[in-house]
């Protein structure tokens, strides 16, 4: 079965651009730990939470790092499954997933992937879309993944 592990700044992102559906494109499952269910229970990923494919899945052993308590979770749940693949877009969070052996990927990737998979027509408006709504992309970001999808 191919899972994925999502923290709740990735699944407020994804929602905001209206994509959050395209992880169920990619994954048979998508696990996330109680803290991101509860962190996302208002506003944008509210809805993200109530597809078919996310799964809320209890962490036994909750690692001692120093990041919000979704991403912490969203971490400790992917070292206790042994589940390698996580998305986040929190800078500590990716770099103590790296720490952790894990493969984290940023949304900006993913979107990439989703637009070459036939997920998603084109990349751009997802980005103006997730601004229009608050999420700050810096202007590398923003040209840096529109080169890498072609647009």
């Amino acid at each position: 079965m191919n899972i994925i592990i999502c923290d709740t700044c990735s699944l407020i992102k994804l929602q905001k651009g209206n994509v959050a559906h395209c992880l169920g494109g990619f994954y048979d499952k998508v696990f996330i730990p109680e803290a991101v269910k509860k962190e996302c229970c208002n506003g944008y990923a509210r809805r993200a939470i109530q597809y078919d494919f996310i799964e809320v899945v209890s962490v036994k052993n909750i690692l001692a790092l120093g990041m919000g308590a979704g991403e912490r979770e969203a971490i400790s749940l992917a070292v206790e499954l042994g589940i390698t693949k996580i998305i986040t877009d929190d800078k500590k969070a990716f770099n103590n997933a790296v720490r952790q052996k894990l493969k984290p990927i940023r949304i900006f990737n993913f979107l990439v992937i989703a637009k070459y998979a036939g997920l998603i027509p084109l990349v751009k408006p997802i980005l103006d879309q997730m601004i229009d709504k608050g999420e700050g992309i810096s202007e590398d970001v923003y040209f840096q993944t529109l080169q890498d999808a072609g647009e």
